[in-house]
């Protein structure tokens, strides 16, 4: 052996050079590891191998089993072949059966599902849809009383504080407290905001209207064309015909429309200059009577027909008088696009009112 830097000889045994004094490189003794207590790089202990003999002991054994599975399956096979055949048809069942609960469980998951949907998605309210509510500016402030409407269907409306008419007049029921009314000039007319609680102590008649009243919206029964409505402008005597009867909420309350002929004496003529839309109702807190009404015309109506016919001045029984009614009212009911305004868009003015107290 020679040295690895000068490459002089060396002896057995020699730890230095004796030519260049440099330690001699001892060569490296690599022992095979045995099987068991090695270690892997990975610290894990390395995966024994399965031996010659230990593979064949194996095979035999599975095919030994193999082989009585064969055996078994077999002698059920042959020997009980009704049983099978009515066994796969069972599992067939089942398998059809559990194809149908998983269609039907899926359709029901994608309902409900759908319903979460529609439930998680934003829903108009009613006020939303119907009008102006209390959120939105007052278009009228008199006071403590907020008055809301659309502007868009009133026009020209003017406030007015009327003063009031005790009672003892000429006209027994003409009475009213003090009170806001609304001036509409487009549509023409006018709506009456009347206080009940300083109504009613007025007199006996202004206690049995706001009764009357009641109790007619929440029975809303039918109106014959010669019946009565409470009103606090004419008593039943002075109502000679109402005719479109409807029943209809406004923002805070209801109320009753009628097209209406009053007669201030017996009878009166039914023309345009005697017919109007009128609207009597409550807000739902019991505060306000909400009394409306109209100017309307007809096309069927002449303007200045005062002339009642002979056997309606003659009449001393009210049968003439009556079936003078009934043969004007059944011509405006049957030709209600002849109403000037449509009573759709008057009915849409009232609907948007809302009356409150702050």
């Amino acid at each position: 052996m020679n040295c690895a830097f000068c490459h002089a000889p060396l002896r057995d045994g020699d730890q230095f050079c004796e030519n260049c004094g440099r330690p001699v490189a001892q060569p490296v003794v690599v022992n095979e590891p045995s099987v068991q207590g090695t270690i892997t790089q990975s610290g894990e202990p390395p995966k024994k191998r399965l031996t010659g003999w230990m593979l064949a002991v194996i095979i035999v054994v599975v095919l030994v089993l193999c082989c009585g599975v064969t055996a078994v399956g077999g002698f059920f096979l042959f020997n009980d072949s009704s049983q099978a055949s009515s066994l796969l048809e069972e599992n067939g069942s089942i398998v059809q059966m559990e194809a149908t609960v998983s269609a039907q469980a899926t359709q029901l998951a994608l309902q409900i599902q759908e319903q979460d949907q529609a439930a998680q998605q934003p829903q108009e309210t009613e006020s939303e849809m119907d009008g102006p509510t209390s959120s939105n500016p007052p278009n009228v402030v008199e006071g403590s009383l907020n008055i809301w409407f659309d502007d868009a269907l009133m026009q020209g409306v003017r406030t007015m504080q009327v003063e009031p008419v005790p009672p003892g007049g000429y006209i027994p029921w003409g009475y009213a407290p003090m009170h806001i009314k609304l001036e509409v000039e487009n549509p023409k007319g006018s709506i009456h905001l009347v206080p009940v609680n300083a109504y009613i102590p007025m007199g006996e008649f202004a206690n049995d209207l706001i009764q009357e009243l009641q109790f007619t919206l929440d029975n809303r029964p039918a109106v014959a064309s010669w019946g009565c409505i409470p009103t606090w402008d004419f008593p039943c005597d002075h109502q000679e015909m109402n005719i479109n009867v409807s029943y209809f909420d406004f923002q805070n309350g209801s109320g009753i429309r009628s097209v209406t002929v009053y007669a201030p004496q017996d009878t009166s003529a039914i023309n345009n200059e005697s017919l109007d839309y009128y609207y009597n109702g409550l807000t739902e807190d019991g505060f306000f009577y909400v009394y409306a009404n109209f100017d309307l015309r007809h096309t069927s109506l002449t303007e200045d027909d005062w002339t009642l016919p002979l056997e309606v001045r003659m009449d001393t029984t009210g049968d003439e008088l009556q079936a003078y009614v009934i043969e004007n009212a059944d011509i405006l009911e049957s030709w209600p696009s002849g109403y000037e305004p449509q009573l759709e868009v008057l009915d849409a003015v009232i609907q948007s009112l809302r009356v409150e107290l702050e």
